[in-house]
């Protein structure tokens, strides 16, 4: 699932590594996790950089497959912290009529 999500980045980045994805729990949903880096491409007068990042994707009980975290540049602390963040998400899924 992850690896067909990050075409986009494929695109953007040069160099770009996925790691292995690894599955754990949030508040109950299973959820796959892969990091991944790469080199940005330069654009509109930006140079090129290195960027790093993690994914994290779920399939929801409504069917739908949850994008909850994508982070790219910053130091390794900024990703630690985007990850913190992202183990605090909670599901809510509307219920019927």
């Amino acid at each position: 699932m992850i690896e067909r999500s990050t075409g986009n980045l494929r695109r953007q980045l040069d160099s770009f590594t996925l790691m292995p994805s690894e599955r754990g729990r949030i508040s109950g949903l299973t959820f796959a996790r892969a990091r991944w880096n790469g080199i940005l491409k330069p654009t509109g007068g930006n140079p090129a950089c290195s960027v790093h990042g993690v994914i994290y994707m779920a399939r929801t009980r409504d069917g739908n497959t949850a994008i909850s975290g994508l982070a790219s540049g910053g130091t390794l602390d900024t990703l630690k912290r985007l990850e913190a963040s992202i183990l605090s998400f909670r599901l809510q899924i509307p219920q019927g009529p």
